[in-house]
């Protein structure tokens, strides 16, 4: 436990603190979703190049490029497999 203060010392800090981790988080996604958009572009130019039709390529480039969205990002966070917490299980750990 936390003597009189200290947490709210922490909760201080942290708050102080938010803004720029939400605006580096923020402009991080930024030049991520720049990079998958541009990376899309040269992939329909790759394939068009190499024999694909226009209308084909640019649907797979659509689909490339839609891996970096945040909806997209969010929805695979939550289908991750979690950890499961050894306190929490109600197995029972047969004795000796």
């Amino acid at each position: 436990m936390a003597r009189n203060g200290e947490g709210g010392e922490a909760l201080l800090v942290l708050a102080a603190y938010m803004p720029a981790m939400v605006w580096r988080i923020f402009t991080s996604y930024l030049r991520m979703k720049r990079r998958a958009r541009m990376a899309g572009k040269e992939f329909y130019r790759t394939l068009v190049q190499n024999g694909v039709p226009p209308h084909e390529a640019r649907a797979l480039a659509n689909e490339y490029e839609s891996a970096i969205s945040l909806r997209t990002m969010l929805q695979m966070s939550n289908r991750a497999p979690r950890k499961s917490n050894p306190r929490r299980r109600k197995e029972h750990m047969p004795g000796p």
